[in-house]
């Protein structure tokens, strides 16, 4: 289960309580999810309870591939920030790809919070 939602986290920027409220499909099976709450909670309590043999096997902790994977998502919504930001000055595009014509018959400039936040993420 930890590897399925890492994975989730690490290529999605939604937040972890979405992610889990959402459950995941594992081989073709849906299996719902804790509470974020819960799913913190049982993840120290994991880790206090390791074994000397997972330790000494130098097992990966519960809580090192959580954080890699909030690194990966965090480096993931950085690039989508930055290519919301990099968009202004370009034609704002509807949602068939076609530049947006504003009143006065030219494209639409990404130039304002407003605009930039019309302007979509692949």
């Amino acid at each position: 289960m930890v590897d399925a939602v890492c994975n989730l986290i690490r290529t999605s920027s939604d937040s972890l309580k979405s992610i889990l409220a959402r459950g995941i499909d594992i081989d073709g099976k849906h299996y719902g999810l804790p509470t974020k709450t819960a799913f913190l909670l049982w993840m120290q309590t994991a880790e206090d309870n390791r074994t000397q043999d997972e330790e000494a096997e130098g097992k990966v902790l519960i809580s090192d591939q959580y954080a890699h994977a909030r690194e990966a998502q965090s480096d993931l919504m950085h690039d989508d920030l930055l290519y919301v930001v990099n968009k202004v000055g370009e034609p704002l595009l509807d949602d068939n790809g076609d530049a947006v014509i504003g009143a006065d018959g030219l494209p639409v400039k990404v130039q304002t919070r407003e605009s930039i936040a019309l302007a979509t993420l692949d």
